[in-house]
């Protein structure tokens, strides 16, 4: 008979133990940390106990894991905060980069120059923000370039004719054109 055998058939008769009660209290097994033999009911507290420590560890590990985490949350609402005290959108941009939050770091006027890229670029666009922010960049130099006396007049001149002919900003207007160049004709007898 083999040692599998045996436990198979414990298995499917866990009335044995209580027919032969008498026998548990004489059987003993080696310590599964030495060369003595103890009981099986000491041999199940060892196990209890080994199991209690892994349990143990992985629940300080989770205490571990919480802590961060609470960590991290207070770190991000204190973010919140200051993003929310600031005074326009430069400056909640500002204090996501730098992480520091100052009142007079940035004016209106930088804001409503954020505001024109995001609108002149096109809404709801990832590439939107890109064009926007070159125009930004590039469309003040050039207004400069070409009058030094009014540059700002050159500018909203810019600004007006771009709204004009691209009311959707010019991830639009790329995305219409991308469509009209890339769709087949049709010809005024096939559209009926």
């Amino acid at each position: 008979m083999k040692s599998d055998d045996v436990a198979e058939y414990l298995k499917q008769h866990p009335e044995f133990f209580e027919q032969h009660a008498d026998m548990l209290a004489e059987v003993c097994i080696p310590h599964p940390h030495g060369g003595r033999t103890i009981s099986i009911s000491e041999r199940q507290i060892v196990t209890l106990r080994e199991k209690n420590k892994a349990l143990e560890s992985k629940l300080r590990e989770i205490i571990e894991f919480g802590e961060e985490n609470d960590a991290i949350g207070e770190k991000i609402h204190r973010l919140a905060q200051s993003l929310l005290r600031a005074r326009a959108l430069a400056g909640a941009l500002s204090a996501i980069v730098i992480a520091f939050v100052a009142p007079d770091s940035f004016d209106v006027f930088l804001s409503i120059t954020l505001l024109t890229g995001i609108v002149i670029g096109g809404f709801g666009t990832i590439s939107g923000p890109i064009y926007g922010a070159l125009f930004i960049q590039f469309v003040p130099n050039w207004a400069q370039d070409i009058s030094k006396a009014a540059p700002w007049a050159i500018f909203g001149a810019f600004l007006i004719g771009f709204m004009y002919v691209m009311p959707r900003g010019i991830a639009g207007f790329l995305q219409i054109l991308w469509i009209r160049l890339t769709r087949p004709a049709v010809s005024k007898g096939e559209g009926r």
